[in-house]
């Protein structure tokens, strides 16, 4: 996706049973603070037994230091652990996809890679007993002992590590931070320590949406631009015609050749996420039951500890919407789906996801992050996310050493890593502009330096392109062109691995480690190019895919749709797979890319507009606007494996709905975090707590209801049209609707009708909607005639509930503040499956 720290839309919070609020790093991408007028922290001088590890947020001193932190407010960190023997994970790895070696393939299981690299047993024990003797609680702890996330009081890490953690203001949002580098025992293997300031996270940036508006007084949200109705229409599709609108998973089919008797059977997919996804889950059987797919078993896992509350943040959910649907759309008989959740987006606990998935023993051979950060460098101390005035820079990535472990397990075990190449253009999200945020908005940036994981050499970097097809039902591609702002370049200090030797185009000479230290002419190696490959990322002008979002019909795009659409195109090549897993994907594309490329890639070799991605033109064979190019996915497992049959069993093609004859939901409280300025924190009347969805005794009404602490509080100044709240659900292949809006003096109109179809999204509101309702400080309650809603009979499902409330910015570009999806035990959605997500709600007869 966007890879930038800015959050993927205008925040969303959907009702759902997890909450937590985050404080998006946007927030501090204004205008930089004076200097400061308030004494900081006194430092505290480690002993001479410590040793510094890297962990200081750069560029501290643009920020406007308020005194110490309280001492008693907890904090979430992660302490990395260097493992023992480098050199031999490195000498495995070589062996492992070396076919001449009698390792080839023989990938470890996470329990045989922790014998045979893990931390030892003596080693680990001594950190956590130092961990513990300061005071620490450990959250978690990976089985190989390289990685801990642990919680303590300001008081304990300062005392632990030897720091003093300030309060500090940047514009108008303050955080902590510690003015020097935390120090740690030289006895104990310590590399990094993540979390002492409440600043650095991954984040995501705005997606690319068009979705269609139609509603006479309050259209749906959108993350970034409104499309006319005709926008998501499946286009004309005669015979000469040719089309560049919103594509459907069988558009992407027939572009990319995939084959129909291998559609990811027998595979494993995962889905790097935060916050709450059981709506996401919501989201998905709608778009299943919209393209006529099976319904993909979906399971949770929480990483970060806590209970249900702590995953109520739900501003990215579109992101894990386009996720979802884009990667099981490409593989839509997958055996599972499964969501690797944190509470947050912080460094210390993506890290420990990241770490949680290597660690894990079902965990899926093929993962999607639409997230990540610009590539560390040596100029961190002096570029980091606060070292430049007046707006900062989003330069300095610390903590990339602690991932590239993780990333090397990973392959080890035959697991690959996709992850967009990002939405700017030849430069990462560096440059910081008011209001805009860090790298926010399509656009290539002006650094040349890329994004990181995308740069790793243990991932697979996927860039963007646009996708023209002849505009038929079984579509064909008629051009491909690199998109203007696909991410794409050398990285300048990450060396260019093995499978990447030998590749003319790629021909940049590293700088430097990424540490600073000086390779000495001519002994400067080439360095890594990105991306790897491409698929479709679509653009702002209207190319784009077909997914839902709060139960409308939309499209998205950016290479955030293009990472996990070649998640599912490699699920397919893997279920055809005769050995089963073919590891780390970046060897098998690499090595048919220099053997059989005309027959199993499209290349690209014209860009949009003929303006490349900034710095970069795509040509020939690899380049660094459009990597190899795009898979010919049938040719390609056909030179792979021999065939194109699948290998495994069909995966389930149903997962059953828990029909109920009342719908529950649950969200947090104060989790509805102001859309356009966050600063203001929580906004009352957007503030959800929970839902419920029932059919009157006598089955003539619907019955909705949405709950808060504070609903009568005024709607915020910026919602012009005020605010809307609806409860959507499926019957019959239609998302029908219960809806209120308040507007800024009190009024409020009930009304009823539908999301609109896959070729026309949008609110179409019932005319002359007899629908009734109450409003309390409390509760908003919806009652419509079920005449209104598609009229089922006794015995009916109405599937997959969902309730969200959106401030309406103006009339064609609300924003979702809150909402919530139900389940059928608040359990589901932290642990295990999420296939009852979406209760049944069962018209009469209950």
């Amino acid at each position: 996706m966007l890879l930038t720290r800015v959050k993927g839309r205008l925040g969303r919070a959907v009702l759902s049973t997890f909450a937590v609020c985050s404080l998006p790093a946007a927030a501090l991408t204004a205008t930089a603070g004076t200097a400061s007028s308030s004494t900081p922290p006194a430092v505290l001088h480690p002993s001479s037994t410590t040793h510094l590890v890297p962990s200081v947020l750069a560029g501290l001193a643009a920020a406007t230091a308020e005194g110490p932190a309280p001492i008693g407010q907890v904090m979430t960190i992660g302490v990395s652990v260097a493992r023992p023997d480098t050199t031999g994970e490195l000498a495995l790895y070589s062996q492992l996809y070396n076919a001449s070696s009698p390792l080839y393939h023989h990938f470890l299981t996470p329990q045989q890679f922790n014998t045979r690299f893990g931390v030892s047993p003596s080693a680990s024990a001594a950190i956590v007993d130092w961990l513990q003797g300061g005071g620490l609680q450990v959250v978690t702890s990976s089985p190989v002992g390289d990685y801990y996330t642990l919680r303590g009081s300001v008081a304990q890490l300062e005392h632990l590590f030897h720091v003093a953690i300030g309060r500090y203001r940047f514009d108008a949002t303050t955080f902590l931070a510690n003015e020097t580098a935390p120090s740690v025992p030289v006895n104990l293997p310590i590399n990094a320590v993540a979390g002492l300031d409440t600043f650095r996270k991954f984040s995501l940036a705005p997606l690319l949406s068009h979705r269609a508006a139609t509603h006479t007084s309050a259209t749906h949200p959108s993350a970034s631009a409104s499309a006319p109705a005709s926008a998501l229409a499946p286009a004309t599709r005669g015979a000469a015609a040719t089309f560049s609108g919103t594509m459907t998973p069988r558009d992407l089919w027939g572009v990319y050749n995939d084959p129909a008797g291998t559609t990811g059977q027998g595979q494993t997919i995962g889905i790097f996420t935060e916050g709450q996804d059981d709506s996401t889950v919501d989201q998905l059987r709608l778009f299943e039951a919209a393209e006529g797919l099976p319904k993909v078993p979906v399971s949770i896992v929480p990483t970060g500890g806590g209970t249900w509350q702590d995953y109520g943040d739900n501003s990215g959910a579109v992101e894990w919407d386009l996720d979802a649907q884009a990667a099981t759309g490409m593989a839509p008989n997958v055996s599972r789906l499964k969501f690797y959740t944190a509470t947050t987006l912080f460094d210390a606990e993506i890290f420990q996801e990241f770490t949680y998935w290597a660690d894990d023993p079902t965990g899926p051979n093929q993962m999607n992050a639409s997230f990540g950060e610009c590539e560390q460098t040596p100029t961190n101390p002096v570029t980091g996310p606060l070292a430049q005035v007046p707006y900062g820079t989003e330069l300095g990535n610390e903590l990339e050493p602690v991932v590239e472990p993780m990333l090397r397990q990973a392959t080890i075990e035959g697991r690959t890593l996709f992850t967009s190449s990002g939405d700017n253009g030849s430069g990462c999200p560096a440059v910081v502009l008011p209001v805009v945020g860090a790298g926010n908005g399509v656009a290539p940036q002006p650094i040349p330096i890329v994004e990181y994981p995308a740069a790793s050499p243990y991932a697979v970097g996927v860039g963007g392109t646009v996708v023209t097809t002849n505009g038929t039902n079984n579509a064909q591609r008629v051009s491909e062109t690199s998109w203007t702002d696909g991410g794409g370049g050398p990285s300048h200090f990450i060396p260019e691995p093995a499978f990447q030797q030998g590749v003319g185009n790629i021909r940049v000479p590293c700088l430097s480690t990424p540490t600073g230290d000086p390779y000495l002419p001519p002994n400067a190696p080439i360095c890594r190019g990105v991306p790897d490959v491409s698929d479709m990322s679509g653009n702002i002008l209207g190319n784009q895919y077909f997914i839902y979002i709060d139960s409308v019909p939309s499209g998205q795009g950016g290479t955030s749709l293009a990472s996990p659409l070649m998640l599912g195109q490699w699920a397919r090549v893997q279920s055809a797979s005769p050995r089963g897993n073919l590891g780390f994907a970046n060897e098998t594309i690499y090595r048919q890319a220099k053997t059989n490329y005309a027959r199993d890639f499209f290349d690209v070799t014209q860009s949009e507009l003929g303006l490349g991605n900034g710095l970069y033109q795509p040509g020939p064979g690899w380049d660094y606007a459009s990597g190899w190019g795009s898979l010919n996915v049938a040719n390609f497992i056909q030179d792979v494996d021999g065939s194109t049959v699948a290998r495994a069993a069909l995966a389930a093609s149903d997962v059953a709905p828990h029909a109920v004859c009342t719908a529950l939901g649950l969200s947090a409280d104060r989790n509805a975090t102001d859309e356009v300025d966050v600063s203001l924190g929580n906004d009352p009347a957007l503030d959800l707590t929970g839902a419920w969805l029932g059919v009157s005794r006598d089955g003539k009404y619907i019955n909705a209801v949405l709950t808060g602490n504070n609903l009568k509080a005024l709607p915020p100044l910026y919602a012009i049209s005020g605010d809307t709240y609806y409860l959507a659900w499926l019957y019959k292949g239609t998302v029908y609707y219960a809806g209120a809006t308040v507007t800024q003096t009190g009024g409020v109109t009930y009304t009823s009708g539908n999301t609109g179809t896959p070729a026309n999204g949008g609110y179409n509101p019932t005319p002359n909607s007899a629908a009734t309702g109450d409003f309390t400080n409390s509760y908003i309650h919806i009652r419509v005639p079920i005449s209104e809603v598609g009229n089922p009979p006794v015995g009916a499902l109405l599937l997959y509930p969902e309730a969200y409330d959106q401030a309406n910015v103006q009339v064609t570009t609300p924003v979702v503040s809150d909402g919530l999806s139900f389940t059928t035990d608040s359990a589901d959605a932290v642990v295990g499956t999420a296939d009852s997500i979406g209760d049944a709600v069962k018209v009469g007869g209950c």
